[in-house]
């Protein structure tokens, strides 16, 4: 006999108000960890929110589809921006293509990757020891974060400011169509939308600007001409790079932000563990690096991912009748698998909701299906290593120059995570930088 789906309903107004993450709480507490959620406007899905549904995702993938064809998916908002752009493929063949066109560009041991890591770590350290001695850091992890996706773009010719500005018309002008899409209940329309044709008019701007340029023959967007061919169609060439650009954006430059932001956070309240990565990085050569020679450093970033997971739910939709817990699942169901509830459980993890990056250094293989940060099956992110790797180096490299505290006026509610088009704190959080004065040697 198949279950009946308990149902937990919120209105609109709960979403807009206290966010999306306390109805998955309430949702989770009244009814367990397979709830069917229901708005007040109508919308519908599935709540995955047990290990066990992971473990199901990560050994049958073709069970669920990142659907971009489902108007009212925000993946088919994505689709209509992107188009075929990694993050916006449809499963199948057009995903494996782009996969392997996008997987060597991205891969974290490769020269230039390692080289441009050092850098913006070196420049965000510099600009953090020359900067005020109580500040917000968001803005500099952006900062940092849009290097991290530009440098290894085009190289150094493309200027910090002209990314940095795309990167924050694009942020803006992505949350408006999907919140405008979120509002509809439809996506379709979008396409001759005032917002929408301005974003699109910004990014075939900037690739014109990009292609204008010498990108470096070891740079994406040169090793993207490269496969295409001195024969390609220039508007075949205008829009794969537009994409590919814009699908690293989207992709990576907010999510590796945010994540930089809570792992310097979290350690903020834990001298102990500043400390211990001075020791830890007395050693370290941060041109030649290889996140695994820094335990430490790389245990406390993948920490912050569990406590405070950047994309904390993952939107699939089934694809053929699928029987999980004893509920059925038709085919067409949207369902939302959760790290923000699996990852913080005290079913899988001890003391889930304290920072403690010791957890990974003495069991660094979780259970499956209890630590996804970075999605599960197929479609796991493809940058899930160099963003690892970006990040365990800006960590280690900081701490080793820097002692971040939080300001002493700082309020808790400020540092309360909130699900917008990623994980963020509510307020503005700032924190008290002391440079230190006995630095190690680096090389330059």
């Amino acid at each position: 006999m198949t279950l009946a789906i308990p149902e937990f309903s919120f209105s609109s107004r709960q979403l807009a108000g206290s966010g999306l993450l306390p109805i998955l709480d309430r949702a989770v507490a009244r009814h367990g960890t397979l709830t069917r959620l229901r708005d007040s406007e109508g919308g519908e899905l599935v709540l995955l929110a047990d290990a066990g549904h992971a473990r199901y995702w990560s050994s049958h993938p073709e069970s669920f589809i990142k659907d971009v064809d489902r108007p009212s998916a925000s993946a088919a908002v994505v689709r209509l921006l992107l188009d075929d752009a990694l993050t916006a493929t449809r499963d199948g063949e057009e995903w494996r293509r782009s996969r392997i066109m996008t997987a060597p560009l991205v891969n974290h041991t490769a020269p230039y990757m390692t080289r441009d890591n050092h850098v913006c770590a070196r420049q965000l350290a510099d600009r953090l020891k020359a900067g005020p001695t109580l500040t917000e850091l968001s803005g500099a992890c952006d900062a940092w974060a849009i290097q991290l996706v530009c440098r290894p773009l085009m190289g150094p010719g493309m200027g910090e400011e002209t990314a940095t500005a795309f990167a924050h018309v694009f942020r803006r002008g992505f949350y408006q169509i999907l919140m405008k899409a979120a509002q509809a209940g439809d996506c379709r329309g979008l396409a001759q939308d005032p917002d929408f044709l301005a974003l699109r008019g910004h990014m075939d701007e900037l690739t014109r600007r990009l292609l204008a340029l010498t990108p470096e023959p070891d740079s994406m967007v040169g090793r993207l001409l490269a496969w295409l061919g001195p024969d390609a169609d220039p508007a075949e060439i205008h829009r794969v790079v537009r994409n590919t650009v814009v699908g690293n954006f989207a992709a990576s430059a907010d999510n590796t932000s945010a994540a930089l932001h809570w792992s310097l956070l979290h350690l903020a309240q834990r001298p102990d563990l500043q400390q211990a990565l001075r020791e830890e990085a007395a050693a370290l050569d941060y041109r030649d690096w290889d996140m695994q020679r820094a335990p430490l450093a790389l245990a406390c970033v993948r920490e912050a991912l569990r406590l405070t997971p950047v994309s904390p739910v993952v939107e699939r939709t089934c694809v053929a009748e699928t029987e999980l817990d004893g509920y059925r699942l038709a085919p067409g169901q949207p369902v939302l698998f959760a790290p923000w509830i699996v990852q913080r459980s005290e079913r899988y993890w001890p003391q889930p909701l304290s920072y403690r990056p010791e957890r990974f250094l003495e069991r660094p293989k979780p259970e499956p299906g209890t630590y996804f940060p970075f999605g599960a099956g197929k479609r796991v992110c493809v940058g899930m290593n160099l963003a690892l790797a970006q990040l365990t180096l800006a960590v280690s490299l900081l701490h080793r120059e820097l002692a971040i505290r939080l300001d002493p006026d700082s309020r808790p509610v400020d540092r309360q995570p909130v699900f917008r088009s990623n994980l963020l704190p509510r307020g503005e959080v700032r924190f008290a930088l002391t440079p230190l004065s006995a630095r190690a040697a680096m090389p330059a």
